[in-house]
Protein backbone atom coordinates (compact mmCIF):
# COMPACT_ATOMS: atom_id res chain seq x y z
CA UNK A 1 0.00 0.00 0.00
CA UNK A 2 1.26 3.53 -1.32
CA UNK A 3 1.37 5.93 1.66
CA UNK A 4 3.48 9.42 2.60
CA UNK A 5 5.66 7.48 4.65
CA UNK A 6 7.49 5.68 1.68
CA UNK A 7 8.05 9.17 0.15
CA UNK A 8 10.31 12.02 0.79
CA UNK A 9 7.72 15.05 1.76
CA UNK A 10 8.98 18.35 1.71
CA UNK A 11 7.83 20.41 4.72
CA UNK A 12 6.88 24.00 5.64
CA UNK A 13 5.53 24.47 9.01
CA UNK A 14 4.90 27.26 11.41
CA UNK A 15 3.54 28.73 15.03
CA UNK A 16 1.90 32.16 15.66
CA UNK A 17 1.01 33.01 18.21
CA UNK A 18 -2.24 35.19 19.12
CA UNK A 19 -2.66 37.72 21.91
CA UNK A 20 -4.88 38.20 24.74
CA UNK A 21 -8.09 39.56 25.41
CA UNK A 22 -5.76 43.06 26.42
CA UNK A 23 -4.70 43.03 22.39
CA UNK A 24 -1.04 43.45 23.61
CA UNK A 25 0.26 40.77 25.67
CA UNK A 26 1.27 37.73 23.38
CA UNK A 27 -0.16 34.62 24.77
CA UNK A 28 2.43 31.78 26.13
CA UNK A 29 -0.96 29.27 25.05
CA UNK A 30 -2.78 30.31 22.56
CA UNK A 31 -1.44 29.84 19.16
CA UNK A 32 -2.17 28.86 15.97
CA UNK A 33 -0.11 25.88 14.03
CA UNK A 34 -0.04 25.07 10.55
CA UNK A 35 2.22 22.33 8.68
CA UNK A 36 1.99 21.72 4.73
CA UNK A 37 3.06 19.45 2.81
CA UNK A 38 3.50 18.41 -1.17
CA UNK A 39 4.72 15.83 -3.35
CA UNK A 40 6.54 14.33 -5.13
CA UNK A 41 9.18 16.48 -4.58
CA UNK A 42 10.31 16.22 -8.29
CA UNK A 43 7.11 16.48 -10.12
CA UNK A 44 4.64 17.77 -7.23
CA UNK A 45 1.10 17.16 -7.77
CA UNK A 46 -0.54 17.23 -4.50
CA UNK A 47 -0.27 20.03 -1.79
CA UNK A 48 -1.71 19.57 1.40
CA UNK A 49 -1.87 22.28 4.25
CA UNK A 50 -3.23 21.75 7.93
CA UNK A 51 -4.04 24.70 10.27
CA UNK A 52 -4.87 24.12 13.58
CA UNK A 53 -6.04 27.19 15.79
CA UNK A 54 -5.54 26.83 19.16
CA UNK A 55 -3.85 23.33 19.63
CA UNK A 56 -4.05 21.91 23.10
CA UNK A 57 -0.37 21.12 23.54
CA UNK A 58 2.56 23.56 24.65
CA UNK A 59 4.20 25.32 22.14
CA UNK A 60 7.24 23.94 21.74
CA UNK A 61 5.37 21.02 20.02
CA UNK A 62 2.49 23.30 18.47
CA UNK A 63 4.69 23.01 15.34
CA UNK A 64 3.98 18.98 14.79
CA UNK A 65 0.21 19.10 16.03
CA UNK A 66 -1.18 18.99 12.26
CA UNK A 67 1.16 16.61 10.52
CA UNK A 68 -0.54 13.47 11.16
CA UNK A 69 -3.59 14.97 9.67
CA UNK A 70 -1.31 16.03 6.97
CA UNK A 71 -0.07 12.90 6.56
CA UNK A 72 -3.58 10.61 6.58
CA UNK A 73 -4.77 13.57 3.90
CA UNK A 74 -2.17 12.63 1.37
CA UNK A 75 -1.77 8.72 2.46
CA UNK A 76 -5.42 8.62 1.12
CA UNK A 77 -4.97 11.35 -1.85
CA UNK A 78 -1.50 8.92 -3.14
CA UNK A 79 -3.75 5.92 -3.45
CA UNK A 80 -6.72 7.53 -4.86
CA UNK A 81 -4.87 8.95 -7.61
CA UNK A 82 -2.13 5.95 -7.97
CA UNK A 83 1.24 8.19 -6.84
CA UNK A 84 3.93 5.66 -6.47
CA UNK A 85 6.89 6.43 -4.08
CA UNK A 86 9.74 8.80 -5.59
CA UNK A 87 12.05 5.84 -6.72
CA UNK A 88 15.13 7.69 -5.19
CA UNK A 89 13.26 7.71 -1.94
CA UNK A 90 14.91 5.24 0.69
CA UNK A 91 13.14 4.04 3.89
CA UNK A 92 13.78 3.09 7.35
CA UNK A 93 12.17 1.37 10.14
CA UNK A 94 11.44 3.86 12.65
CA UNK A 95 12.82 2.60 16.27
CA UNK A 96 11.17 2.47 19.43
CA UNK A 97 12.24 5.41 21.59
CA UNK A 98 9.73 4.40 24.35
CA UNK A 99 11.50 5.39 27.63
CA UNK A 100 14.39 6.46 26.61
CA UNK A 101 15.69 9.99 27.44
CA UNK A 102 15.47 12.69 25.12
CA UNK A 103 19.23 12.19 24.79
CA UNK A 104 19.02 8.85 24.22
CA UNK A 105 16.52 9.03 21.60
CA UNK A 106 18.09 11.86 19.02
CA UNK A 107 21.33 9.49 19.44
CA UNK A 108 18.97 6.62 18.00
CA UNK A 109 17.15 8.46 15.39
CA UNK A 110 20.07 10.09 14.06
CA UNK A 111 21.87 6.61 14.25
CA UNK A 112 18.53 5.39 11.76
CA UNK A 113 19.00 8.78 9.60
CA UNK A 114 16.03 10.25 11.03
CA UNK A 115 15.46 13.95 13.05
CA UNK A 116 13.58 15.47 15.64
CA UNK A 117 12.16 18.19 17.22
CA UNK A 118 13.30 17.40 20.58
CA UNK A 119 14.66 20.63 22.06
CA UNK A 120 17.63 20.69 24.52
CA UNK A 121 15.56 21.09 27.85
CA UNK A 122 13.56 17.85 27.37
CA UNK A 123 16.66 15.61 26.85
CA UNK A 124 16.77 14.66 30.23
CA UNK A 125 12.90 13.70 30.00
CA UNK A 126 11.66 10.34 29.31
CA UNK A 127 10.03 9.69 25.95
CA UNK A 128 6.27 8.77 26.36
CA UNK A 129 4.94 8.97 22.79
CA UNK A 130 6.39 9.04 19.55
CA UNK A 131 5.27 9.57 15.32
CA UNK A 132 5.67 7.85 13.66
CA UNK A 133 5.01 4.93 15.50
CA UNK A 134 8.07 2.42 16.45
CA UNK A 135 8.10 -0.36 13.25
CA UNK A 136 6.59 2.22 10.94
CA UNK A 137 8.86 2.12 7.23
CA UNK A 138 9.24 5.84 7.23
CA UNK A 139 11.24 8.18 4.64
CA UNK A 140 15.22 8.39 5.49
CA UNK A 141 16.19 11.92 6.74
CA UNK A 142 12.32 12.25 7.47
CA UNK A 143 11.14 14.29 10.78
CA UNK A 144 9.99 11.75 13.86
CA UNK A 145 8.12 13.70 16.56
CA UNK A 146 8.60 12.68 20.36
CA UNK A 147 5.98 13.68 23.20
CA UNK A 148 8.45 13.21 26.69
CA UNK A 149 7.30 13.19 30.41
CA UNK A 150 8.24 17.32 30.48
CA UNK A 151 4.77 17.33 28.10
CA UNK A 152 1.95 17.87 31.18
CA UNK A 153 -1.81 18.04 30.74
CA UNK A 154 -4.84 18.51 32.59
CA UNK A 155 -8.05 16.37 32.92
CA UNK A 156 -9.12 17.45 29.97
CA UNK A 157 -6.04 17.13 27.55
CA UNK A 158 -5.22 20.33 27.30
CA UNK A 159 -1.88 22.02 28.21
CA UNK A 160 -1.70 23.93 31.43
CA UNK A 161 1.20 26.18 31.83
CA UNK A 162 0.01 28.04 35.38
CA UNK A 163 0.46 31.23 36.86
CA UNK A 164 0.79 32.62 40.24
CA UNK A 165 -2.19 35.31 41.13
CA UNK A 166 -0.85 38.22 42.55
CA UNK A 167 -1.69 40.52 45.28
CA UNK A 168 -4.41 43.09 43.78
CA UNK A 169 -5.54 44.07 47.48
CA UNK A 170 -4.97 48.06 47.77
CA UNK A 171 -4.31 48.55 44.22
CA UNK A 172 -6.27 51.07 41.65
CA UNK A 173 -7.93 49.28 39.42
CA UNK A 174 -5.34 50.29 36.30
CA UNK A 175 -2.36 48.87 38.37
CA UNK A 176 -4.26 45.60 39.02
CA UNK A 177 -5.79 45.42 35.07
CA UNK A 178 -1.73 45.80 34.29
CA UNK A 179 -0.82 43.50 36.81
CA UNK A 180 -3.02 40.62 35.86
CA UNK A 181 -2.68 41.31 32.03
CA UNK A 182 1.30 40.77 31.82
CA UNK A 183 0.34 36.91 33.31
CA UNK A 184 -2.26 36.36 31.04
CA UNK A 185 -5.04 37.10 33.93
CA UNK A 186 -8.20 38.50 33.78
CA UNK A 187 -9.45 41.39 35.83
CA UNK A 188 -12.98 41.52 36.92
CA UNK A 189 -15.16 43.82 38.84
CA UNK A 190 -18.84 45.66 39.37
CA UNK A 191 -19.16 48.78 36.99
CA UNK A 192 -21.19 50.23 39.56
CA UNK A 193 -18.44 50.14 42.08
CA UNK A 194 -15.12 50.51 40.80
CA UNK A 195 -13.59 53.57 42.74
CA UNK A 196 -10.81 53.70 45.43
CA UNK A 197 -8.54 50.94 45.81
CA UNK A 198 -9.41 46.89 45.90
CA UNK A 199 -10.64 46.01 49.14
CA UNK A 200 -10.66 41.68 47.74
CA UNK A 201 -9.74 39.64 45.21
CA UNK A 202 -11.70 36.43 44.82
CA UNK A 203 -8.25 34.35 44.36
CA UNK A 204 -5.96 34.25 46.80
CA UNK A 205 -2.33 35.85 46.36
CA UNK A 206 0.20 32.84 45.00
CA UNK A 207 -2.18 30.32 44.04
CA UNK A 208 -1.50 29.13 40.77
CA UNK A 209 -4.23 28.99 37.82
CA UNK A 210 -3.99 28.98 33.91
CA UNK A 211 -3.77 32.26 31.85
CA UNK A 212 -6.96 33.02 30.83
CA UNK A 213 -8.52 32.84 34.24
CA UNK A 214 -10.57 35.59 35.81
CA UNK A 215 -9.67 36.96 39.49
CA UNK A 216 -12.74 39.28 40.53
CA UNK A 217 -12.14 41.84 42.76
CA UNK A 218 -14.01 44.41 45.04
CA UNK A 219 -13.70 48.18 45.76
CA UNK A 220 -14.90 49.83 48.99
CA UNK A 221 -18.53 51.05 48.94
CA UNK A 222 -18.77 54.32 47.78
CA UNK A 223 -19.54 57.09 51.05
CA UNK A 224 -22.49 59.42 50.26
CA UNK A 225 -22.20 62.94 50.78
CA UNK A 226 -24.00 64.68 53.53
CA UNK A 227 -26.92 66.53 52.32
CA UNK A 228 -26.44 70.49 52.45
CA UNK A 229 -28.37 72.37 54.59
CA UNK A 230 -30.68 74.29 53.36
CA UNK A 231 -30.22 78.23 53.14
CA UNK A 232 -33.42 79.20 51.65
CA UNK A 233 -34.89 81.76 54.54
CA UNK A 234 -38.09 80.64 56.53
CA UNK A 235 -41.13 81.92 54.85
CA UNK A 236 -42.28 85.11 56.30
CA UNK A 237 -45.59 85.15 58.57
Amino acid sequence: MTGVQTCALPIFTGVSRKFEEDGVTASRMRVVASFAGFLPIDNPQLLCMIVVDEPAVPVMEASGVAAPWVNAVLTDLVQYYGILPDETTNTTTVPDLANLTGEEAIYELAKAGFTTNLVDSEKTAVVVSQYPAAGTQAASGSLVLIFTSMTTFNDEGVYKELVAVPSLVERRRQDAFDKLAALGLVLSFDKTQCTGQILTQSIPEGELVPPGTTVYVTFPTPTPRPEEESTTPPPEN
